[in-house]
């Protein structure tokens, strides 16, 4: 079992981030669980994709903000969240614009665990 904090080559930031997923069949809407400037652990209600897939996200870190992004599956598999087991995926960055990429990444430097 995996706990979404995958080793990346970036540094990652735990977040709780509404997120929709575009599939073939309409949008489906997921949490995130953590985030770096290339990749992001998603908690999923229902696997559409597999591995090396590519599709398109929308992250909403906020009520008055949304990050489109193109991104591949990377793993599948089961997340340990607050004592309770949910299906996690591993995305990989594909397209994202610039100055996403900076909040993304402000975002993550900023961050200081307690």
């Amino acid at each position: 079992m995996n706990n979404g904090l995958e080793k990346g080559r970036d540094p990652r930031i735990p977040v709780d981030w509404a997120v929709v997923l575009m599939t073939p069949k309409g949008a489906i809407e997921g949490k995130t669980v953590n985030i770096s400037v290339s990749d992001l652990t998603i908690l999923i209600f229902s696997e559409m994709f597999e591995i090396g897939d590519e599709f398109q996200i929308i992250l909403k870190p906020s009520k008055d903000h949304e990050i489109p992004v193109t991104c591949e599956k990377m793993w599948s598999g089961s997340l340990i969240l607050d004592e309770s087991v949910s299906i996690g995926i591993g995305v990989r960055f594909t397209k994202i614009s610039p100055s996403d990429r900076k909040i993304i990444a402000s975002l993550v430097a900023e961050y200081q665990p307690f």
